[in-house]
């Protein structure tokens, strides 16, 4: 067939290059089995006729190209192999190791460590340990207002200016729930100086409100109640002998007997039969003059404690001018939840000459210690809201009767 190289050409390439010889006998040999049988071949002559037919035309020496194979054969390494394909054993694997890398030419590294002279190797100094934070107070207990003199005109609420006009009050404390007082008064001012009555706020434009009320947040809600106070207020408003039930007031629970706006007559007066059926046939405790208008304890507490005894004739102002003698205001009778009005009902009391537990209402004769301390302006409150008295060097010098307190 064209262009296939005879047999005996296939057996010796086969021979010299799937399997290394290590002496020059065994390409004879491998020409002697791969000739025709009862051949005589000449050794010289059939290697270089292998390689005449392996390059035509090539002017190479026979004998030198004969010799190149068997050199190729002796290479050093190989191991002689029959040249039929026998598997390898471990016995004709070469264990030669490959020969070593040449050393390395890196420049091995400096073992010292190098410090840049831009780095400052100043040790830095030990950390101090934690300053231990002082407890924060639960929210409601401690007043942000100070505690000013007992020779004071007033103790520093809004309430206190706005005693002579209900309404406004009650439109205050309204911008005073879950708002500081230092963003809820200018906004007030605002507010009152444009609608300065009831009749004003109720006709006023409901946008132009809520946009005036939009720093404080809730300003929907709060121009909402605002608003429906004013059009009670103005439909009906607070008159002596006319009560109105309200639950859950002072406390959580109290009033549950009564239906919610339920009318009750005057509070006052004598009561007939059994002495727990009259107040509640009466309302006493859970029926307020206001109830039809709000209801909020905040709103309730601020209003007995500054408007009611003149809305009820009992007094020429909240203070209980015009009265003298066992007479007591409706401020001593309240028990407020709020911070503000608690530090300025201890303030009232003090100024009394009673030491007043803002949570039970009880009261000891006060101490000329304290009365002292709190002229010179050394009173202040602690993490629970209670009052402490502090020395003038910042310590605390003593407690009160209540709990270890003022």
């Amino acid at each position: 067939m064209a262009g296939r190289p005879p047999p005996l050409r296939l057996a010796l390439t086969d021979a010299l290059t799937n399997a290394p010889l290590d002496n020059s006998s065994v390409g004879d040999e491998a020409i002697k089995d791969a000739s025709p049988p009862g051949a005589e071949t000449n050794e010289s002559d059939n290697c270089s006729d292998i390689l005449a037919e392996a390059s035509p035309g090539s002017t190479t020496n026979k004998s030198d190209e004969c010799g190149s194979l068997t050199a190729r054969a002796n290479m050093p390494g190989n191991q002689a192999t029959n040249i039929k394909d026998e598997p390898k054993s471990p016995s004709n694997i070469s264990t030669t190791q490959p020969p070593s890398p040449p050393p390395s030419t890196k420049r091995p590294r400096n073992p010292k460590p190098i410090t840049s002279p831009f780095w400052n190797t100043t040790p830095l100094p030990p950390i101090p340990p934690p300053i231990p934070k002082t407890p924060r107070p639960p929210p409601n207990t401690v007043s942000s207002l100070p505690i000013p003199p007992l020779t004071s005109p007033s103790f520093g609420l809004i309430q206190e200016s706005l005693a002579s006009d209900p309404f406004a009050l009650l439109v205050a404390t309204t911008f005073l729930t879950k708002t500081k007082a230092t963003a809820a008064i200018p906004v007030f001012r605002q507010l009152m100086d444009l609608h300065p009555t009831p009749e004003a706020i109720a006709s006023a434009d409901e946008g132009v409100v809520q946009n005036m009320m939009q720093p404080l947040g809730l300003s929907y809600v709060r121009t909402k109640k605002i608003q429906r106070m004013a059009r009670t207020w103005i439909a009906q408003p607070p008159e002596k002998g006319k009560r109105f039930g309200v639950r859950n007031y002072p406390s959580l629970g109290d009033g549950s007997w009564v239906q919610q706006g339920e009318v009750f007559g005057a509070e006052d007066g004598e009561g007939e039969g059994n002495r727990v059926e009259d107040v509640k046939r009466r309302g006493v405790g859970c029926a307020w003059e206001i109830g039809h208008v709000t209801t909020g304890a905040y709103a309730l507490d601020s209003w007995r404690m500054f408007c009611r005894d003149v809305l009820l004739g009992r007094a020429e102002d909240w203070k209980g001018g015009g009265r003298g003698g066992e007479f007591q205001p409706e401020w001593m009778r309240v028990l407020p939840r709020d911070k503000e009005l608690r530090a300025c009902l201890r303030w009232l009391w003090m100024k009394e000459g009673w030491e007043w537990d803002a949570v039970t209402g009880e009261r000891e004769v006060l101490r000329e210690g304290v009365r002292r301390a709190v002229d010179e302006g050394r009173v202040g409150y602690d993490e629970r809201g209670e009052l402490v008295v502090v020395d003038e060097k910042g310590g605390e010098e003593y407690g009160g009767h209540f709990q270890g307190r003022v």
